[in-house]
């Protein structure tokens, strides 16, 4: 999804369509699609950092459900809630009370991806 939406940003016509407004009922529907796929990739980074940053050393991905420090992120450096801050900053920095900011990717640049296509950095 994150790939999928990374290469959207990179589509001139994706992103010209983003930035206008909606005219006709046809133009509302795609524009309710692209924020639906924005809305999926953004809370997919939340339900990540839930899921993985936070519940493995928690220790809720474990059968015997034990906390283990050893399982978080950068545990050795202790930039482990650092990280976890700053994920979840670059998703609000995404969110505004009127919807989804657009983030237009610079013309040229390369769109950023996670290791697997997953969704895997914020």
């Amino acid at each position: 999804m994150t790939a999928q939406l990374a290469d959207h940003w990179q589509d001139k016509t994706w992103l010209e369509q983003w930035l206008q407004p909606e005219t006709t009922v046809a133009d509302q529907s795609a524009a309710h699609s692209r924020a639906g796929e924005l809305f999926d990739a953004l809370l997919a980074q939340v339900e990540r950092i839930k899921i993985d940053k936070l519940g493995e050393p928690l220790g809720m991905k474990t059968r015997d459900k034990k906390p283990n420090g050893y399982f978080a992120e950068s545990w050795r450096s202790q930039y482990s809630l650092t990280n976890i801050q700053q994920n979840l900053a670059a998703v609000q920095s995404l969110i505004t009370p009127q919807g989804l900011r657009p983030v237009p990717v610079p013309e040229g640049s390369a769109a950023p991806r996670g290791g697997r296509g997953t969704g895997d950095s914020v």
